[in-house]
């Protein structure tokens, strides 16, 4: 008698650690593989494509990260009980600049990409 074509599916995979009695077809490699089939990012050709290959913008915005960072430690150190207002003032400025760079980013990066939209 022919073996049922159900039982054949379904394979054990004997490995030993935590996850070593798991079905096969939910290993890792397999559910990787098969999310990398799936998608496939297409550069668009535009101007947002031309902003983000190149090298300038990478360096630019690790600036602004690194700037960032600096921001918030002189606002987590220095102004604590917001007695100076124009400190206060300048830090909630240059935050809601930081802000706006960094949608301002998300937005042309993801206008980069064809399948995104």
């Amino acid at each position: 008698a022919a073996p049922s074509p159900l039982k054949n599916s379904i394979t054990l995979k004997q490995e030993p650690g935590l996850f070593g009695k798991m079905r096969s077809e939910f290993s890792m490699d397999s559910v990787q593989k098969h999310l990398m089939d799936d998608v496939t990012y297409e550069m668009a050709d535009n101007r947002c494509s031309d902003i983000v290959t190149h090298p300038v913008f990478d360096r630019f915005m690790m600036t602004i990260v690194i700037l960032n960072c600096i921001e918030l430690f002189i606002s987590v150190e220095f102004d604590y009980d917001a007695s100076n207002d124009v400190l206060h003032n300048i830090l909630l400025v240059t935050e809601n600049a930081f802000c706006s760079i960094f949608l301002i980013e998300i937005c042309v990066r993801s206008c980069t990409y064809r399948n995104c939209m």
